[in-house]
Parts: structure tokens; C-alpha cells; sequence
């Protein structure tokens, strides 16, 4: 029987059943590219038991010496999605970085929430996002140089399996410092974005290439972000409590940064008198 449409369009946690198959094979067959015989998956899955500082190690359960056995016996699919998240990053520095590819089109199939995302030269498992936004947020992160990078680090901090939403608020921020300060401040290398929106708010002139509306100019809206993305940042504030980022504003403050990163680098902003 098949699936309902509107099944198809939700993401879904963990393990769903019609993905176990062709995962858990997918897990054995990595392992086993990293040790051929049983005592070296045994001491292979002990690393990831150590980096990890697992109180009740993986390696021990192994049946056969198979790994993906050990993990459908705790049925923990936090503990699941790490593994595979250790794979995929072993994986990335190797020559069958091919494998991580198998395994993001089978997480797409199956229409689970974790993608393969790469950042900074090593993959890793991410939240999914709309495919549009991913596209256009990857294409700004390869293309603006070290205000991308910056992004890269937000953006798996704020999606990646361990989620830092303080720092990827942080990267957010500095990405967008590292795209503005040529353009707003160049004579200033510390110039902070608290500064250059103090800047840009008294010049009045930053702008769009847009035929501007007098009444809304695109100037505004420029500021507005920057503004919203600084006075956002919690920390940044006395008398909160020392309150850290939630996720949502996390993500909020990615999401501004990434247009204006590419509005900066590329030029699009600039003063118009």
C-alpha cells in the first residue's frame, strides 16, 4: 500500500522502517572500509566509544562483530545518528567519499530530516532544510571567502548533530563583519557591525540598486537587518540573565546573515548620494 502525498512531504527522525535496510548496510559496509577483520572493527568502533566518552561503550554489544547490530539492539537513534555522523566525517578524508553521496541519497529517499552536508572541507549529517534555501545558502557559503567560511561554521553549528546556537549566532555575525567592514569601515579592522550600523544609520546613504521608494527606502532595510541581527544577540546585553541563543534565534540570525553577506561581497551594497 502506498504512501499518502501529504506522508511523502513530511521529514522524519531517526530510522524510519523503510529506510533501515539499505542504512544499516550502508553502516557495516563503512566500518568494514575502515577495518577488513573483526579485531580491527571491534578496536574502531573503541575509538568512536572513546572520542565519544560513551559511559556504556558500543563496542562490547557488537554481534558478529557488526556494528549496525549493536546499534539496532539500543534502539537509540540519537546514539544512531552519532555513529553515522562519525562515519560520514571519517569518510569525507578518504577516497570513498562516494559513499557519503550513497548515503545522502537514501536519507533524501527516504525523507529523513538529517542531510550530508560538507563544511570546511569535512562532511557531516545536518538538518534538512528547504532544498531552495540549502542552494542559495550553500552558493553564498562557497563564493564570498572568508565571510563564508564564517557562514559554513554558523551554519553547522546551528544544523549539525550537536547544535551550538550561541555559536553559530557569533559566526553569524562575524560573517557578516568580515563581508561589511571593507565596504563601511576599511580604515577600521576592528570595526565592530554594532559600529557600522551606527554608521550607515547617520550616512543615510547605503543603499540597494533598486529604484528606491521615498517613502521605504532600501537604505532602511539594510540597516534595519543589521540592526535586528545585533540587538538580537542576547549576550551582547546586561541584565538578561547571561541568557544563551535559542535555536529559533539562532537560525533567525543565520538567515539574515547569509543575504547580507552576499549583498556586501558583492557590492551590491554601497553608498548612493
Amino acid at each position: 500500500m502506498g504512501t499518502a502525498a501529504a506522508d511523502r512531504e513530511s521529514l522524519h527522525e531517526g530510522v524510519p522502517p523503510w529506510m533501515a535496510t539499505r542504512f544499516w548496510i550502508w553502516i557495516d559496509a563503512a566500518v568494514k572500509h575502515f577495518a577488513r577483520d573483526s579485531t580491527n572493527r571491534l578496536h574502531f568502533v573503541a575509538e568512536y566509544d572513546e572520542l565519544r566518552r560513551l559511559v556504556k561503550p558500543l563496542a562490547p554489544e557488537m554481534r558478529g562483530s557488526f556494528l549496525s547490530t549493536a546499534l539496532q539492539m539500543r534502539k537509540d537513534s540519537d546514539l544512531t545518528l552519532s555513529v553515522a555522523d562519525f562515519l560520514v566525517a571519517k569518510l569525507s578524508f578518504t577516497s570513498h567519499e562516494v559513499w557519503n553521496e550513497d548515503l545522502e541519497e537514501l536519507l533524501a529517499n527516504a525523507g529523513s530530516a538529517w542531510r550530508v552536508g560538507r563544511r570546511l572541507g569535512a562532511a557531516g549529517l545536518e538538518r534538512r532544510v528547504p532544498i531552495a534555501v540549502q542552494v542559495a545558502s550553500d552558493a553564498v557559503m562557497s563564493s564570498t571567502g572568508g565571510a563564508g567560511e564564517l557562514l559554513s561554521d554558523a551554519w553547522h553549528a546551528a544544523f549539525g548533530m550537536n547544535p551550538d546556537p550561541d555559536k553559530a549566532y557569533s559566526k553569524a555575525i562575524k560573517a557578516v563583519e568580515e563581508a561589511a567592514k571593507p565596504r563601511v569601515s576599511p580604515k577600521d579592522s576592528v570595526a565592530t557591525l554594532g559600529k557600522m550600523v551606527s554608521a550607515m544609520r547617520d550616512q543615510k546613504d547605503w543603499a540597494l540598486p533598486l529604484q528606491d521608494d521615498e517613502a521605504n527606502p532600501s537604505s532602511d532595510t539594510i540597516v534595519k537587518m543589521m540592526r535586528s541581527l545585533h540587538s538580537g544577540q542576547q549576550q551582547r546585553h546586561g541584565g538578561n540573565g547571561d541568557r544563551a541563543a535559542t535555536q529559533e534565534e539562532a537560525e533567525a540570525a543565520l538567515f539574515l546573515a547569509v543575504p547580507l553577506v552576499q549583498f556586501f561581497h558583492g557590492g551590491m551594497v554601497a553608498r548612493r548620494s
